[in-house]
């Protein structure tokens, strides 16, 4: 018999076979596979047409879908302390919404009255006996000995505490389930830990219902034994394999075949680093992200890389110091193809701001992207869309900063402080700013012209003395902060009344800081700006930004961040570890020669 099916029937053990398998027909198969979970014989391939010649036949049937069927919803009993007006409390919301689920309930009892009566043979017991205060400290011989019975004469049960982190002895039950447990295999033993059984009962009968709805419909090796209410929701104690960490250590522990060709011969490159915290780890692999003989989307560009602007960012992720794996987040180079709606075309040279961006070959949004002018250099747009989209979002769009108004942009010097210095002039704002060192000091007394009483010091938090001072103690109406801890709090404190302070740092936001609240008292609003994390309804910002950059660059009115430092892309190892540095002034820039030789392992 051939099944047309991976399912197979015991059909030897089947009351039907062994009665009828001697001189079986074929109709005769034909209602004993419909028993079997069979459709039936579709197909019968006798060996002989004729009766007498006939010994075998071929049968073929197909497995069926069993029917699913809800398992019957059982009775249940609530067992309660009668003295305990909270107990009694919370067993009445739990008898109200088990019966509207359809459980036939034998009352609040009491735990001799579940002994003398036998109830628990035949219901789910639901225990809340130390929903209040804990039992098993306390117990005397009397209480010991109808629990014991309670206990035995139940094949399922919910026990109830209140909250075991600020009551240790609320814990012993678990011990006891896993001991019953382990003495019997069909026992369901679960436990339920309430943060506040006093408040709420409602909330807290309906998590004691659900988990009886949960542990009553499913086999026992399927339920979970403990729950834990935080903050009003059920948590369980569960592992999960993270498959993806077992592959990275996988990848990360095998050998590497290293060897030394050029980033434009052969196979696609992406940048990545081999052991995070090692910048000397650094190099390339096949970019497999991506399968480029794929059809791009409508609304697609792909774009082959020339340069690609540097960021600390970058130097984060190489460090193992954020959960990402990405690097770069701005490029600019050549469209090799764009779909029919990107309103792109192949050879536009555009710049983009879009993440990983560290490779030889880049896919993105149209909506992340830009043309630049033929006269513009891929060094100089590289080096315009993090810093300048940054200052102009968190400026124009969130701050909406005027003419006249007062701004404090800290780390002045790097490639953000410079694309805020002039954006802030751009809308006609009178400029304050804070860099690290004397050298940093006078390049933007050079580049810009900034009065040296308006350069402040960010090493310490002297410089909030200086802006009280330069603005007669009120304060600038914007703050753009990158500073950290007790810096950022002292930035918080120079904000003018209606002022708006925009955060564009992470530290403080991934390590949970704390912000004194007594500022907002002045009607000022606090904002946080990452445009690399922005979801695709917000790329359009990201354009506008950028194009608006765009265009005043190439007018002559703005330029990138100076100096603008050049790499090539068998330097990157040097960009990182300046960058690590905090040395660095102005922009890098990596430049993609595709001549260049560079370290490509193969895994």
């Amino acid at each position: 018999m051939l099944l047309g099916s991976h399912q197979r029937a015991d059909l030897k053990g089947h009351e039907e076979y062994r009665r009828w398998s001697p001189c079986i027909s074929e109709e005769k198969w034909d209602e004993v596979l419909s028993n079997s979970g069979f459709s039936g014989a579709e197909l019968v391939l006798r060996d002989y047409a004729k009766e007498v010649c006939h010994e075998y036949s071929i049968i073929v049937s197909t497995a069926q879908e069993p029917t699913p069927t809800t398992p019957a919803i059982p009775n249940s009993a609530i067992i309660v302390n009668k003295n305990s007006a909270t107990q009694r409390t919370l067993a009445q919301q739990v008898q109200k919404q088990l019966e509207s689920l359809g459980s036939a309930t034998q009352g609040i009892i009491s735990l001799e009255e579940a002994m003398s009566s036998g109830v628990l043979n035949k219901a789910v017991g639901i225990f809340l006996l130390e929903v209040d205060k804990p039992l098993f400290p306390s117990l005397n011989q009397e209480n010991f000995a109808a629990l014991h019975s309670a206990l035995i004469s139940t094949q399922s049960l919910i026990w109830v505490t209140g909250n075991n982190r600020k009551i240790p002895e609320f814990g012993i039950v678990d011990g006891l389930g896993r001991v019953l447990c382990s003495e019997n295999s069909e026992l369901v033993f679960t436990t339920l830990s309430l943060e506040d059984p006093v408040t709420s009962p409602d909330r807290h009968a309906k998590h004691i219902v659900d988990i009886f709805e949960r542990t009553s419909t499913s086999i026992p090796d399927d339920c979970e034994s403990g729950y834990l209410e935080r903050d009003g929701m059920l948590h369980i104690s569960r592992l999960v394999e993270a498959a993806y960490l077992n592959h990275d250590v996988h990848m990360k522990s095998i050998p590497q075949q290293v060897e030394v060709q050029e980033f434009g011969a052969g196979l696609p490159l992406k940048l990545s680093v081999a052991s995070p915290g090692l910048l000397d780890s650094l190099q390339f692999l096949e970019d497999k992200d991506v399968d480029f003989t794929e059809p791009l989307g409508p609304d697609d560009v792909e774009i082959e890389v020339k340069t690609a602007g540097v960021n600390f960012m970058d130097c984060l992720v190489a460090l193992g110091r954020i959960n990402q794996s990405t690097m770069g987040a701005e490029c600019a180079g050549v469209v090799r193809r764009a779909g029919e709606a990107s309103g792109f075309h192949a050879g536009d040279h555009v710049a983009a701001s879009t993440l990983d961006t560290m490779k030889t070959i880049v896919r993105a949004p149209s909506l992340c992207c830009v043309k630049i002018p033929e006269n513009m250099s891929f060094t100089e747009a590289a080096a315009l869309p993090i810093n300048f989209v940054t200052a102009w979002y968190s400026l124009e769009e969130i701050a909406r900063i005027r003419k006249g108004e007062t701004i404090l942009i800290h780390s002045g010097s790097g490639g953000t402080g410079q694309a805020a210095i002039q954006v802030a002039r751009h809308f006609g704002a009178q400029v304050f700013t804070t860099v690290g060192s004397e050298e940093k000091k006078k390049l933007l007394m050079d580049l810009y012209d900034i009065p040296e009483n308006h350069i402040l010091y960010s090493r310490d938090n002297s410089f909030a003395k200086g802006i009280k001072r330069l603005t007669g103690g009120r304060g600038v109406d914007v703050i753009l902060n990158s500073l950290a801890g007790e810096l950022l709090v002292a930035s918080w404190e120079c904000i003018a009344p209606f002022g708006r302070f925009i955060e564009i740092g992470k530290k403080d936001i991934w390590g949970h800081g704390k912000l004194p609240m007594f500022p907002f008292a002045k009607n000022v609003g606090f904002s946080a700006v990452d445009i690399a994390s922005m979801p695709a309804e917000k790329f359009p910002l990201i354009q506008r930004a950028l194009k608006s950059v765009v265009d005043l660059v190439a007018a002559g009115k703005m330029h990138s961040a100076l100096p603008l430092q050049v790499y090539g892309i068998s330097e990157v190892e040097k960009s990182f570890r300046l960058m690590q540095s905090g040395k660095n002034t102005g922009k890098m820039v990596i430049q993609m020669n595709s001549e260049e030789a560079v370290l490509v392992s193969e895994f």
